[in-house]
């Protein structure tokens, strides 16, 4: 997957695309599933769609799958404000749209589920290799490692998936 920016000397030319070459069927699924993840992202007004093109190296040199994906024009104001501020969601669409395209099931890092003395709250966090972290000051901390800092007994509610820190 190449991600690039489209630009136009029409100022007017805005919206995302996505490129594959003509041909290949895994490089259009590939393309399709990351066009669509980042449509349904709802970044952009503008969809422009799958293209075919063979006339780009990161396309045609391949012996795998490949798609280009132009996230949008950096000659459009509009597109201009989605690439600026935006780049953390493009990045976030584009990993769906290849998780998808493997038929691996996304699983959403933006929070962990934490319950301390029987309250339970969402706090910024995920699971990795099946260990509970949470996030404190833009550092990853092992949730176990917080909770017995803190006095707290540790456990973990399978049900609930969810980290269990009591008195």
């Amino acid at each position: 997957v190449s991600i690039h920016c489209n630009a136009a000397t029409n100022v007017n030319g805005l919206g995302v695309e996505t490129l594959h070459y003509p041909g290949s069927k895994e490089g259009k699924k590939l393309a399709k599933s990351i066009q669509d993840s980042l449509i349904n992202s709802k970044l952009h007004n503008a969809d422009r769609g799958l293209k075919e093109r063979k006339d780009l190296a990161v396309l045609t040199g391949t012996k795998m799958p490949a798609a280009l994906v132009e996230l949008g024009f950096i000659t459009n104001s509009k597109d201009a404000q989605i690439l600026k501020y935006k780049q953390p969601q493009m990045a976030e669409a584009v990993a769906k749209g290849n998780l998808g395209y493997l038929g691996i099931k996304y699983i959403d890092g933006s929070g962990l589920n934490l319950i301390i003395n029987g309250t339970p709250r969402k706090v910024k966090g995920f699971i990795k290799d099946g260990i509970s972290h949470i996030k404190i000051d833009g550092e990853d901390i092992p949730a176990r490692l917080i909770g017995e800092a803190l006095g707290f007994k540790v456990g973990w509610d399978n049900n609930k998936k969810s980290v269990i820190f009591n008195d």
